[in-house]
C-alpha cells in the first residue's frame, strides 16, 4: 500500500525547513519572522517620533 511506503520521517521532511543540522517547523519560522517585522516597525515608528519631536522643539526656539 501507498501508506506503508511513506514513513514518518518523509512526512516530517515535507513540513520542516532544514537550517543547517536543525530542522525548524514552518510555524516557528513564521513566528520568528513576525516578531522580527514587528520589532523593525516598532523601532522605525519610535525613531520617527523622536526625530519629529526634535524638529518641533527646534522650531519653537
Amino acid at each position: 500500500m501507498l501508506y506503508n511506503s511513506i514513513t514518518f520521517s518523509k512526512v516530517l521532511q515535507l513540513f520542516c525547513i532544514a537550517f543547517g543540522e536543525i530542522e525548524i517547523s514552518p510555524l516557528t519560522v513564521f513566528i520568528l519572522g513576525a516578531l522580527t517585522v514587528f520589532t523593525f516597525l516598532a523601532v522605525g515608528v519610535s525613531s520617527l517620533k523622536l526625530v519629529q519631536s526634535a524638529i518641533e522643539e527646534e522650531g519653537e526656539e
